[in-house]
């Protein structure tokens, strides 16, 4: 909302980068992807040591990618590696927060399944083909694309995003894999089409996407709102999550050894959805 109302002021209508990351890997989980489908089994302990690694408030930090990592190497299935890494709660942790009776209700059908499905829609292709399809049709349709309409249509801006043209999209999912992965570069393809054309302090700099230092809130001003959402016996009547499960995740971030900031932002924000709608 603020970046779109900034660039209202300058100009009408404004180009997105949106698709690129889906398109091109450009993700930051990319390599460990690469790296866990070449290797059968992965020795546990590896995951052990990187999740006892502490984690920093800012953004993206290192003991925070650690700990991201540690819960994804376990998992063959690379559709729940993935939603590990890039997700909130995950299968076993959301077993521990929903209350028996409401697992046994609602039996949740898991977004990694989802993912899975959407993936597979293109048939016999390669796994980043599928990877590319599953993201564009989840993750870029229904979140990212729908907040930059949100965002740009409340300052009457149109945004347009190139990398969407459908034959952009055609050509680029069918291109090799290889022409998209390289040692460790993101978007390997557009910055060697670009080189040159671009200042390479940009093209070189590190992925750093529109985050908000969410781990620190939630210790430090949202510290209390999030307590009076968790409370006990509020908890009790909504009759859905277990209070000693999710106070213990709120202490473990509370003290900084474990970063659990995707998952109490979303139990977060749906309390506060529920206490809106719902109470």
């Amino acid at each position: 909302l603020l970046l779109a109302r900034f660039t209202r002021k300058h100009v009408t209508v404004a180009l997105t980068g949106d698709g690129g990351d889906e398109l091109l890997l450009g993700y930051q989980h990319i390599p460990a992807h690469v790296w866990a489908n070449r290797l059968p089994r992965i020795p546990s302990f590896i995951a052990r040591i990187l999740e006892k690694i502490p984690s920093r408030s800012g953004y993206f930090s290192f003991g925070f990618k650690a700990q991201r990592l540690a819960r994804g190497l376990p998992e063959s299935d690379p559709w729940v590696r993935d939603l590990a890494w890039r997700g909130s709660w995950t299968r076993p942790d959301l077993s521990s927060l929903l209350l028996p009776n409401v697992r046994e209700q609602a039996q949740p059908e898991f977004a990694d399944k989802q993912f899975a499905e959407r993936a597979n829609e293109v048939g016999r292709v390669s796994f980043w083909q599928k990877w590319s399809w599953g993201y564009l049709r989840t993750y870029l349709m229904d979140d990212v694309l729908v907040k930059v309409d949100r965002s740009t249509m409340r300052f009457s801006l149109e945004a347009r995003s190139p990398l969407l043209d459908a034959r952009v999209v055609s050509y680029l999912w069918s291109l090799p894999d290889g022409f998209k992965l390289g040692a460790w570069k993101y978007k390997r393809l557009l910055k060697e089409l670009v080189r040159g054309r671009i200042p390479n302090e940009i093209l070189d700099r590190p992925k750093h996407g529109f985050a908000v230092p969410i781990a620190e809130w939630l210790r430090g001003p949202l510290a209390a709102k999030l307590a009076e959402v968790s409370e006990p016996d509020f908890l009790s009547k909504q009759g859905l999550f277990d209070p000693s499960f999710i106070q213990k995740v709120i202490e473990e971030h509370r003290v900084g050894g474990k970063d659990r900031r995707k998952e109490l932002w979303a139990f977060f924000m749906f309390q506060l959805w529920y206490r809106r709608w719902m109470s």
